[in-house]
């Protein structure tokens, strides 16, 4: 499947699993048509070999790959420092599945919150991470290399966590 193909998802055939060396052309392929300053696939690699770091793919049954999330816990924090779906395949739950298990990793990590920073126009994104119970923070000015603001938003977590998923 391209980026630019709509598939029709059914998030019941959508597993949550860790990123292999094999999902990385993926993993970078999503992150250039879903930004307009990508990451370079040298900082996935970098990532995926950090032991504090989590890469986590969205894979559809017979689809492949529909979206990935790159998480940071440490020191009871847990952080969301990317996470893309391929355009085609977005609001069809994939990152709404990925960010409940970002979640519940979290948990696993014995985070107390979990935070992500988000561009302030990417309304689609602040209004997942809300419906997921994150809630705005702060604002930085001028945190994108372009000078747009990020929206900071944090998630309280608690001891435990129930799940309808399972996490990888």
């Amino acid at each position: 499947m391209t980026a630019v193909e709509t598939c029709r998802l059914v998030p019941e055939q959508i597993l949550v699993r860790p990123a292999g060396n094999a999902d990385l052309l993926s993993i970078v392929a999503i992150e250039a048509c879903s930004f307009e300053d990508p990451w370079p696939a040298t900082d996935f690699n970098r990532l995926q070999r950090s032991p504090f770091c989590e890469i986590l793919v969205a894979e559809s049954t017979g689809d492949g790959i529909c979206g990935f999330s790159v998480s940071r816990y440490y020191a009871g924090v847990g952080e969301l420092l990317n996470l893309a779906v391929l355009p085609g395949t977005r609001r069809q739950g994939c990152g709404k599945l990925l960010v409940e298990t970002v979640k519940s990793r979290s948990v696993i990590h014995s985070c107390e919150q979990l935070s992500l920073e988000v561009r302030h126009s990417n309304r689609a994104a602040i209004a997942l991470y809300a419906k997921s119970g994150f809630k705005a923070t702060e604002v930085i000015k001028e945190y994108y290399a372009d000078g747009e603001a990020a929206l900071v938003m944090v998630l309280k977590l608690p001891e435990k966590m129930e799940t309808d998923h399972e996490s990888p």
